[in-house]
């Protein structure tokens, strides 16, 4: 593994703290990303463009040598990193009101729809595959008016639609993801009728009884832990594997984020489209709980940096392979300068494209 030079400035993004020159590449990939995507939902380049600036202002104290961001965009539906921000912070209130001392288990589900042949198929499987989550909620409840006892009940869970590529499909995959909080006595697997692996399958497959080639697997995590062990202290202890709350916040957040990192722009973009065509619906269900004590959804959205002390705030301009310096209490002009430049930049690709498809008619 090579050394790390933590001398460098670094950036924070997410949970990761990457080199300047790494973030740079990031902005601009995330650029190309954004302009793909645009151009399935031109009406809405108000909002790519705030996503794009997002991560192009950073603040930093004299004496560290670590940045971060002054300003989210909160535009969770078109940037994967306020996105991933927003579905953790709600995965955190759920694993708040997680009891972790009464042996409950993680079991994460996928239900997937046969494999598309073409975009109207995978148009098609998307709407079925999303109508899935209130089959999946309906089963469920059925399930804990049936099994009222806690080492029987399903606790929690949070479903999410994912459309993915696999590297031999043309066409964007509809699936599924599950993650529950179950009663340690929640059984999957076997023949028998009364586990709940059996009962979730049967519901989803009646309720598509018309397409063929359903797959659905369950897999149990592990026992929720407040603490981690490592495997030897698992083998000594006897016990098997177990989830910490970090860890279960990942798996609940996982769910819900139908974007991932590792996505292209043209990714990307065909997800934007399917979902435009889709009519822009709600892709992810979380359980609720009633008499609620988690308190309200915190996202960041906009920290003064001369109120935390920052005394450097470095921007990144579009197209530009360097920051350059601002006065710190300049920020907020910067970042709307920055909009409009976005703004501009989205138009003029817009426009471009426009004309393309002219040429072609």
């Amino acid at each position: 593994m090579a050394n790390i030079d933590h001398s460098l400035p670094r950036v924070l993004c997410g949970e990761q703290r990457v080199p300047i020159g790494t973030h740079i590449r990031f902005l601009e990939n995330n650029l190309h990303a954004i302009i793909a995507r645009a151009k399935a939902s031109p009406s809405r380049r108000n909002d790519f463009a705030k996503a794009i600036v997002c991560g192009r202002l950073q603040g930093c104290k004299s004496n560290e040598l670590l940045f971060e961001r002054p300003w989210y965009c909160q535009q969770s539906t078109v940037c994967n990193v306020c996105g991933y921000i927003r579905h953790h912070r709600r995965a955190e209130l759920m694993v708040a009101e997680t009891d972790f001392k009464a042996g409950h288990q993680l079991i994460h589900a996928v239900f997937r729809m046969p494999t598309p042949g073409s975009y109207a198929q995978s148009l098609e499987f998307a709407k079925l595959a999303n109508q899935t989550r209130t089959t999946l909620r309906k089963a469920i409840a059925i399930w804990n008016r049936q099994h009222s006892t806690l080492s029987e009940s399903i606790h929690s869970y949070a479903i999410g639609l994912h459309l993915a590529k696999r590297p031999t499909d043309v066409w964007l995959w509809p699936h599924v993801h599950l993650a529950m909080v179950a009663g340690r006595n929640v059984r999957i697997g076997g023949a028998s009728l009364n586990n709940i692996e059996t009962i979730l399958t049967r519901a989803w497959k009646i309720a598509h009884i018309q397409l063929t080639d359903l797959d659905a697997s369950f897999q149990a995590k592990g026992k929720l832990s407040s603490k981690s062990y490592s495997p030897d202290e698992c083998r000594r202890r006897h016990r098997g594997k177990v989830v910490t709350p970090s860890q279960l916040a990942n798996e609940l957040a996982y769910a819900c984020n139908i974007n991932d990192e590792n996505d292209t722009a043209e990714i990307q973009a065909q997800r934007d489209q399917l979902l435009h065509d889709l009519g822009s619906p709600t892709t992810f269900t979380r359980s609720r709980k009633r008499n609620s004590k988690s308190g309200k959804l915190s996202v960041p959205n906009q920290f003064d940096p001369v109120a935390l002390g920052k005394n450097t705030v470095l921007s990144f301009p579009l197209g530009c392979n360097a920051a350059k310096s601002i006065e710190p209490r300049n920020w907020m002009l910067e970042k709307d300068d920055l909009i409009q430049q976005s703004l501009a930049h989205l138009r003029r690709h817009l426009k471009k494209s426009d004309e393309v498809h002219s040429n072609k008619e």
